[in-house]
C-alpha cells in the first residue's frame, strides 16, 4: 500500500463525500494523479486559482498551506477545504500553526486520522466531515485501496492524547 495513494485517497473521497453535490473542484497539490481520483464523480476542476471569481469553488483539495485567505474568498458560503497535515503525533507545532489559521476562516476544522498517523485536516464552512458524509454515494464508490465509508468516519475518532495535544484548536 503506497501511502502518497491513501493520502490521494482519503484527500478527494473524504472531501466529495462530505460536501453535498460538489461541483467546482480547485486542486492545488503536486500529488500525482489526484485529477484520476476524481473521474467518478461529475465535476469542474480547476488546477489554479488565477481568475477564479469569489464564491465559486465549492472545494479546495491542497497538499500546503499556502493562500488560505484567497482560496477562503473564492470558496462558496458552505465550501471546504481538505489539506494534507503532517503527523499529527510528531508534528504539534506545525499542525497547531494550521489549525489556527484555519480556524479563522472556517467554523469546522478537524483532522483526519489514518494510516501510519497521516492526516489530512478538513476546515469547511458548513459541513461536518462525519455527521454529514453522504454515506449512500461513499458506500457506491468504486472500490478503493484504502479508503471506504468506515474508514472515513473513523477516521475523525480521536483518542484523549490527540484531544489534549490539539485543545482549544479542534473546531467541531
Amino acid at each position: 500500500m503506497n501511502n502518497q495513494n491513501i493520502t490521494k485517497e482519503m484527500l478527494v473521497h473524504i472531501a466529495l463525500n462530505t460536501y453535498d453535490k460538489p461541483k467546482n473542484i480547485l486542486i492545488l497539490s503536486q500529488i500525482q494523479e489526484i485529477e484520476n481520483e476524481l473521474k467518478e464523480y461529475n465535476v469542474n476542476i480547476f488546477l489554479n486559482i488565477d481568475n477564479i471569481q469569489n464564491n465559486s469553488i465549492d472545494i479546495a483539495l491542497l497538499d500546503r498551506e499556502d493562500n488560505i485567505d484567497k482560496i477562503s474568498s473564492i470558496l462558496k458560503d458552505d465550501g471546504l477545504i481538505a489539506i494534507v497535515a503532517k503527523d499529527i503525533y510528531n508534528d504539534i507545532e506545525y499542525n497547531s500553526k494550521l489549525f489556527k489559521i484555519l480556524a479563522k476562516e472556517f467554523k469546522i476544522v478537524l483532522p483526519s486520522i489514518y494510516k501510519d498517523n497521516q492526516s489530512i485536516i478538513i476546515a469547511s464552512k458548513k459541513y461536518h466531515p462525519s455527521a454529514d458524509i453522504r454515506l449512500q454515494q461513499a458506500e457506491m464508490i468504486e472500490k478503493k485501496e484504502y479508503y471506504n465509508a468506515d474508514i472515513h468516519k473513523s477516521s475523525f475518532v480521536y483518542n484523549n492524547y490527540i484531544e489534549s495535544l490539539y485543545k482549544g484548536l479542534l473546531l467541531k
